[in-house]
């Protein structure tokens, strides 16, 4: 196992619980805010830029009766934040039209995005940057924009919305958490209260697009759109049916939304059928909704099968003898949206910083995903060089405009400035325990901190040393559960080697999540509960 255990920021007692201990580990201070955030930790929605001014002119749009068309960003973020606004803007009387293009035609609003019939424009999660386009835009007609992007340009053809462009304390909102924020804000104007009602679809993007969780008001909106979330009378109908359809409908908390709800999402995006992801969302009839869920499963299920020809493809083709791999992949339109995926997995096969490409039929040029492991700045260096353009984070960004002719100058370039280290991959632990000191009271405790993981937050990490098997379960060929006396081991999707190395083992130790998993017993009509560690790494003996 390749593991290093936490140093914690606050010393803890040897006789503190386990929740109080991981607090301290990870310097937190106040126990009960950080559970349970007090309504004082929101910041009035008009302390956003230009949000006055926003709000005046969506109303004004309504009460004039005009067509807003509304774009939204080709991602979790962007469709949560379209379903917010659609919902929100149709409760308060306003004339909506969906506007959208697919993932293989980039991030941003374009001039061609917007019909003739549309009298006013309402972009979500996107298009702060997109200043040209705007200034098209803008020459017709009237345009606000909810983001939450970083800026590196001015924008004056639109009215912008947006925590990175003024001194809001909160960073860590999404385009769907300023689109909430905007729907408060509209509800102090209006004296009225509908923006509960998209508080629930509201925090889809905000887990979906990981933002910090760790800071106080996005975490009290995530625990309160969970919490309206597993309240069958409360959740908002698309929603409820999404989540029977994943068979997901019960004690459902931000691991849900991050490994089923938001993947389906883009699977979709990513398949270029942004179409069916919003329409599950917003649609009225539950028939037409649940039989398009069906579909997008079907979609998500494609996606993977395709996303690992891909990969298996590609280990065949590429070049791995430089600090960087560069390498162009020749492929549909389809496959294309899968690049930043299939990175992403290459990077983890390779260990090294990953470039992958597809060349562009209207101009030649060549577009793709970048993914970074290194501590070496790649997105700044290529900035720089002029030889192409990288938008987005530092570790995960896409590549625009690189000629062919220049690929080998390219990776030369970073060849030269990547260093030998990488970052620490190591699996980050909390705390060591024995298995005797694992209580279901001290899990039913641990829960309240498991309710909202991600993102400045990871849920917390055990290691478990010298645990002995007494009994293994294979369940569909692929997972694995080894008992242990007072312990479920988990591990799921394995290949067979792996599968048949953990049932031949008798004594293991392993890091994972505590977790407590209960089920109702029919036969005997009582609810089980036992605890269990789902393993991210294992060690067998």
């Amino acid at each position: 196992m390749n593991y290093k255990i936490k140093k914690p920021i606050l010393k803890y007692n040897k006789n503190d619980s386990i929740i109080d201990k991981i607090l301290k580990i990870r310097g937190i201070k106040n126990k009960e805010e950080f559970i349970n955030p007090p309504s004082s930790c929101l910041h009035s929605p008009f302390e956003l830029s230009n949000m006055k001014e926003a709000c005046m002119k969506i109303l004004k749009a309504i009460y004039d009766k005009k067509v807003i068309g509304l774009f939204a960003d080709i991602d979790c973020d962007g469709v949560s934040s379209t379903a917010v606004m659609y919902k929100y803007l149709k409760q308060i009387g306003g004339n909506i039209k969906i506007l959208y293009h697919q993932r293989k035609d980039n991030h941003g609003i374009k001039l061609s995005d917007v019909d003739k019939d549309v009298e006013f424009l309402l972009i979500v999660d996107s298009s702060t940057n997109s200043v040209e386009e705007c200034k098209k835009i803008s020459k017709r007609i009237d345009i606000v924009i909810l983001d939450h992007h970083e800026s590196d340009i001015e924008n004056p053809y639109a009215t912008i919305v947006n925590p990175q462009l003024n001194n809001y304390p909160n960073k860590a909102l999404s385009g769907s958490g300023v689109c909430y924020k905007t729907c408060q804000a509209i509800d102090e104007i209006l004296k009225t209260n509908y923006s509960y009602d998209v508080l629930d679809v509201a925090i889809i993007g905000l887990i979906g697009d990981m933002m910090n969780v760790s800071k106080l008001e996005t975490r009290y909106l995530i625990l309160h759109g969970l919490y309206k979330m597993n309240n069958k009378n409360k959740c908002d109908k698309n929603l409820k049916l999404i989540l029977k359809a994943l068979k997901k409908d019960f004690n459902i908390n931000s691991t849900t939304i991050s490994f089923y709800i938001a993947p389906l999402i883009n699977s979709i995006i990513r398949l270029n059928k942004i179409e069916d992801a919003i329409f599950i969302f917003i649609n009225d009839n539950e028939k037409d909704v649940k039989d398009k869920i069906k579909e997008c499963i079907k979609l998500n299920d494609k996606r993977k099968k395709i996303q690992k020809n891909i990969v298996n493809k590609l280990k065949g083709e590429i070049n791995n003898t430089n600090k960087i791999i560069v390498h162009i992949v020749n492929s549909d339109n389809g496959e294309k949206t899968l690049l930043g995926l299939v990175a992403n997995n290459l990077m983890s096969i390779y260990k090294k910083p990953i470039i992958l490409v597809s060349k562009n039929k209207d101009d030649g040029l060549l577009y793709g995903s970048a993914r970074n492991n290194s501590i070496t700045n790649i997105k700044e260096i290529i900035n720089n060089s002029k030889l192409c353009k990288a938008q987005g984070h530092e570790g995960s960004f896409g590549i625009i405009g690189l000629s062919e002719e220049n690929i080998n100058k390219l990776v030369e370039l970073l060849n030269n400035k990547i260093t030998d280290k990488v970052e620490d991959i190591r699996t980050e632990v909390d705390l060591e325990l024995k298995e005797s000191e694992i209580t279901m009271e001290q899990l039913e405790e641990l829960e309240k901190l498991d309710i909202v993981v991600g993102q400045g937050f990871k849920e917390p990490q055990f290691l478990i040393k010298g645990l002995f098997k007494t009994d293994c379960k294979v369940m569909k060929d692929i997972h694995v559960k080894l008992l242990t006396q007072n312990l479920d081991c988990l591990k799921f999707n394995l290949e067979k080697d792996e599968v048949d190395k953990l049932t031949n083992c008798f004594a293991f130790d392993v890091i994972g999540g505590l977790s407590i998993n209960s089920w109702y017993n029919f036969k005997t009509k009582k609810t089980i509960k036992t605890k269990q560690i789902l393993i991210n790494d294992i060690n067998i003996y």
